[in-house]
């Protein structure tokens, strides 16, 4: 991966995870800016640029699905990467049909988040 820093948005509920999965994703040289709900990733879409939303899928009220098909219907076109500590072929394929653009496992492997972040952003 290049040393392009992108603008990330972390979506996720459990606040524990938010330090952890920030840490890592700053270790790997982007910035991020975190929310624990469906419904703060869309205001916050609505008043900050990201490059990318990494969106946890098992949340309260909204989840990650419901919030990623909102952000679609809105118009928002920015890559929604799934994050989640559940990987089954029904999981990633209603990732899919919600709108996802990639799924990653709970916590982020580098060289995962390095191969899917390289297919939309090329140096």
């Amino acid at each position: 991966m290049s040393s392009l820093a992108l603008n990330i948005l972390l979506v996720d509920d459990d606040l524990f995870l938010h330090r952890i999965q920030s840490a890592l994703i700053t270790k790997f040289g982007h910035d991020v800016y975190a929310v624990a709900s469906g419904e703060a990733a869309i205001q916050c879409l609505h008043h900050r640029d990201f490059d990318l939303v990494l969106m946890d899928v098992m949340m309260p009220k909204m989840d990650g699905l419901q919030t990623t098909q909102k952000l679609r219907q809105l118009g928002c076109q920015l890559p929604i990467f799934a994050l989640t500590g559940n990987d089954s072929p029904e999981d990633r394929q209603n990732a899919k049909q919600a709108g996802m653009n990639g799924y990653l496992t709970k916590p982020i492997q580098k060289s995962a988040f390095d191969q899917l972040v390289a297919r939309f952003f090329s140096a």
